[in-house]
């Protein structure tokens, strides 16, 4: 229901996309999907972490650019 309102936009906009729900470690489970499926590139989002923080918690966007075997877009 959160997202529905982007859901919406992108439909509107004539972009297709598939709603895909992972549950576990989040870098683990997003690097395992994006090596399983054949991508033409993957596009994450970023938190935009301070570098204390990135460096004690680790970047989900960061780990799967480096472990991804498509293409990774970081969006900020």
């Amino acid at each position: 229901q959160r997202l529905q309102g982007f859901f919406d936009a992108i439909s509107k906009a004539g972009i297709e996309y598939e709603y895909i729900e992972l549950r576990g470690e989040p870098d683990v489970e997003l690097v395992n999907y994006a090596n399983h499926e054949p991508f033409e590139f993957v596009v994450v989002g970023s938190r935009g972490l301070n570098t204390f923080q990135e460096f004690v918690l680790g970047s989900v966007s960061h780990k799967l650019a480096k472990r991804s075997l498509s293409p990774v877009i970081i969006v900020r």
